[in-house]
């Protein structure tokens, strides 16, 4: 895991991968969670951010496809309903 000032990391997801953030949550202990994508490469990073201030690359790859996804469906494919 790579941890970093957080504007500095946001400067590499953008200026070097053109990333751009798709979605976004709070993990279980409250951090900050982004997920990043560029649309034309398919190139993506996932980020942590612990502090308003340090955030940590904890992955990054290729090939992601963002699905549109119906929230009821999803729910109730979970609920088995």
């Amino acid at each position: 895991m790579i941890c970093e000032d957080r504007s500095r990391a946001l400067q590499n997801i953008q200026d070097t991968y053109g990333e751009a953030l798709v979605a976004y949550g709070l993990d279980i202990r409250g951090n900050l969670v982004e997920l990043y994508q560029n649309p034309e490469t398919k190139s993506w990073t996932i980020l942590v951010s612990l502090t308003k201030k340090v955030s940590c690359l904890v992955g990054a790859g290729t090939k992601l496809e963002l699905l549109k996804v119906d929230s009821k469906k999803c729910a109730r494919a979970v609920n088995g309903t």
